[in-house]
């Protein structure tokens, strides 16, 4: 029996009808559409209001949106730096008004004998100070601040101290933690120097104090389809909120799975404490040596781009070697040992290239042990918890659009009924029409095997259908172990 949705059956005027129906037009797998969201603080001097969703498409725009030198705006461009292919969307917070400011200092403390350039790094940024031999310690500092004037893209604001004539006072542009991640370096590259005579004294940036509450973006999103979050907050009280907004979204009713990024700074003990004590399959986090130039916000956002558009290429295929565009490698690298002893307490991992530049070495997530506290690795890679999403989320489309559509369908346990209907279906049909779907799944190569598939009429509800997929998905290759058994 061949049903229809818009020719009636009691039709009576002679002639042609012809309907038309998509339901079995996507022979392939669904496409996954993937939405990278960056959060972070905004500026006054922008021009998008706090908790307002925007798309970027050009730095241009974030800058004008957000503020030259706002945290966000600096996100947004380490993003688009790395890719321009994934939808970019940008949710912007004012500072918190309990936060406090960072602040630091440069200080000449000897004027130069001889002209030359002072080579000054800040939060990653270069400034070239040209320095002449007849300078004053206070006619240094104020050039220090003209330089530092001719960036507006720079986190912070400077001024000669208005006691000490040689003292040039940093401040953050924002109030909060994130201005302490703001780092003052001089001589990053090795045939930088001071000119002769010259010396000054850096003191870093300290005293930022809170964070803007996530719990904000949380609610101005809700409902929104986004599966990436690039997070500039590492505090526990925001990574708390984010972590279990994402296992709602990834519950069965959910269905809306998005994973996060951040990036902790600090010394390898101090990174290992971090991670270790969190336990999230949803989110990766990447260790920042404490003499990064960079802010850890702007790696979790190099991070967060390739994983947007990395996982969109294939959800299985492993990070390594990839570049972090727009960060400088930090003269801090962590040995074998350290990485490994990382990467085995919920941290990814970086090294050097031949280059000199920045690339992942291995994204696991946070998640370390499971519901009875026990070590497990399930969810070691976040290539898994991509490659189930892309999976559901095929599923879930396949499946609403065959028998959840417009074409209705009638639930029977009378096989010979349904062979006769294109109405009428049964557990087995749904079956078949489950293992012709994995089969795509396996041929792009997001699943190895499909173990076992059994689907059933539920004993207490003659509408409900309850299936079981066991499915072997693919994994990255990560490791060759080798034995060259040498004969002489």
């Amino acid at each position: 029996m061949i049903s229809f949705t818009q020719i009636p059956t009691n039709e009576k005027i002679p002639g042609y009808y012809g309907e038309i129906s998509t339901v079995n037009a996507n022979q392939g797998v669904f496409d996954y559409p993937t939405k990278l969201l960056v959060v972070g603080q905004l500026l006054s001097s922008g021009s998008a209001n706090a908790l307002t969703k925007h798309i970027i498409a050009d730095v241009k725009q974030a800058k004008a949106l957000f503020g030259r030198g706002s945290q966000l705006a600096a996100m947004c461009e380490i993003v688009l730096g790395i890719q321009t292919s994934i939808e970019v969307h940008a949710i912007g917070q004012a500072d918190d008004g309990a936060s406090a400011t960072a602040a630091g200092t440069i200080l000449v403390t000897s004027a130069a004998t001889e002209s030359g350039t002072l080579y000054l790094y800040i939060a990653g940024h270069r400034i070239k100070v040209g320095i002449a031999s007849d300078d004053t310690a206070a006619e240094i500092a104020t050039a220090i601040v003209a330089a530092i004037d001719e960036i507006p893209d720079l986190p912070i604001t400077a001024e000669v101290n208005g006691d000490t004539d040689e003292q040039v006072d940093i401040t953050a542009k924002h109030a909060g933690l994130s201005g302490n991640e703001i780092k003052i370096v001089t001589n990053y590259n090795s045939d930088e120097v001071y000119p002769a005579g010259f010396t000054a004294t850096v003191t870093q940036l300290s005293g930022g104090t809170g964070n803007p509450d996530i719990g904000d973006v949380i609610d101005a999103i809700e409902g929104d389809w986004y599966t990436d979050i690039i997070m500039p907050y590492t505090d526990s009280s925001n990574l708390l909120a984010l972590e279990t907004e994402l296992e709602d979204r990834f519950s069965a009713s959910g269905k809306m799975d998005a994973t996060f990024s951040i990036g902790y700074r600090g010394t390898f003990s101090e990174v290992y404490s971090f991670t270790n004590a969190r336990n999230s399959e949803y989110g990766t986090c990447i260790d920042v040596p404490t003499d990064a130039l960079e802010p850890a916000y702007l790696w979790a956002a190099a991070v967060g781009a390739w994983e947007a558009f990395w996982s969109n290429q294939h959800p299985a295929r492993p990070y390594k070697g990839l570049v972090l565009k727009g960060l400088k490698k930090p003269n801090t690298e962590r040995t074998t040992t350290e990485r490994r002893i990382l990467l085995g307490n919920g941290c990814a991992t970086w090294t050097g290239n031949a280059d000199g530049n920045v690339v992942i070495e291995r994204l696991v997530t946070m998640y370390q042990v499971n519901a009875g506290s026990i070590e497990d690795e399930t969810f070691l890679d976040i290539t898994t918890v991509k490659t189930f999403s892309h999976i559901r989320y095929d599923h879930n489309a396949y499946i609403t659009t065959l028998y959840f559509g417009a074409e209705g369908k009638i639930l029977t346990e009378n096989e010979a009924a349904a062979a006769a209907s294109d109405v009428l279906v049964t557990p087995k049909t749904i079956s078949a029409s489950s293992k012709a779907r994995a089969q795509l799944w396996i041929t792009k190569g997001w699943v190895s095997e499909l173990i076992g598939l059994k689907a059933e009429v539920d004993s207490g509800d003659p509408t409900r259908v309850n299936m079981l997929m066991s499915l072997d998905i693919t994994n990255p290759l990560m490791i060759l172990a080798t034995k060259l058994d040498m004969r002489v």
